[in-house]
């Protein structure tokens, strides 16, 4: 919904979230909230997703300020569980609108930066995007969205740490330096040869060409060969199985293809295709099984669909927060 400066009503209901949040939030601020949230039952819809999504956020504890000083009820925010640094700029410095939208901006920057935690590492690719690196020995790695590496070689090694997201691996041969793909479950050992690797709860090895070796963090090793699968984590490595080498690599193409899986675990991928936040509120659909083909730069499309084949609303509150929730 439009209001009336042009800004969707739930974006102003996030940058008055953001405004309130501030430690430098005056009363006048307050009188000027309650009387944009009461002018429009829109709005104090509005408001109300802002903090029922915001109160889902895990890194948010459910303190509340009470606005006085208004002289009509009082209102309850969440805010964070730290105080916040000290201001440089002074309050009078910045009009109300570059208050909440620099405020905003800097929501979105943390965000964001929640998203690329690992922001020094040797290569990384943004949201969204792919990037193709070439090493030193002309092998070749495909970054998937959100996805970091290190690289070290040395004359008698070559070792690239997978830190997060996924990749795709064409790796030359050399027989007198192997190739390792290191996680923080195990590692992966090869010659020469093409696989894909890709991280969640676990690490899930694909091999398109030849054979690799995995070696879990506990020791337990496998051998797998083209054509197939395994998962591992510290502790154990899943015996081998058929594996749908087009649908594994379908990001490569630009698309997402998911063959019975668990609602969870589709949102676990689309999240890592799009900035902000999805929650799921319905632990009984996260176990729901999901078969489709979504295009990563679509993610909102994806939600409604899955929103509709499993009798779920979407709730948005701007692009930065969004829910699925049961009728």
């Amino acid at each position: 919904m439009a209001a009336k400066n042009g800004h969707s009503v739930e974006d102003d209901a996030v940058e008055w979230f953001v405004l309130l949040r501030d430690a430098s939030a005056t009363d006048e601020d307050r009188e000027r909230f309650l009387a944009w949230r009461d002018a429009d039952p829109a709005h104090a819809r509005a408001w109300g997703e802002i903090e029922r999504l915001w109160s889902n956020l895990d890194h948010v504890s459910p303190q509340s300020l009470v606005l006085r000083g208004s002289g009509r009820e009082d209102v309850s925010l969440l805010m964070p569980s730290h105080k916040p640094p000290p201001h440089v700029i002074g309050r009078g410095a910045l009009s109300f609108g570059s208050k909440v939208s620099a405020a905003a901006l800097v929501l979105c920057a943390l965000l964001i930066w929640a998203w690329m935690p690992h922001s020094f590492a040797d290569y990384r690719s943004g949201i969204g995007e792919r990037r193709t690196v070439l090493l030193d020995d002309h092998s070749e790695i495909e970054l998937g969205s959100a996805t970091a590496i290190d690289v070290a070689f040395s004359p008698t090694h070559r070792e690239v740490r997978l830190l997060e997201g996924e990749a795709f691996f064409t790796v030359a041969k050399d027989a007198a330096r192997p190739f390792i793909v290191a996680t923080a479950q195990g590692e992966i050992e090869v010659r020469g040869t093409a696989f894909n690797v890709k991280i969640t709860d676990a690490v899930a090895v694909a091999v398109a060409e030849h054979s690799v070796s995995v070696t879990s963090a506990g020791g337990n090793t496998a051998s797998v060969q083209q054509g197939k699968i395994v998962r591992f984590d510290r502790k154990a490595v899943s015996p081998p199985s058929n594996v749908d080498l087009d649908a594994i690599q379908a990001w490569r193409r630009d698309q997402l293809v998911f063959i019975d899986t668990p609602l969870e675990a589709v949102l676990a991928d689309l999240r890592r295709y799009r900035v902000g936040r999805i929650d799921l509120l319905s632990a009984v659909a996260g176990q729901k099984r999901i078969t489709a083909v979504f295009e990563k730069n679509r993610i909102d499309d994806a939600l409604d669909t899955i929103a509709e084949s499993l009798d779920l609303r979407v709730i948005r509150a701007t692009s930065l927060f969004t829910a699925l929730v049961a009728n």
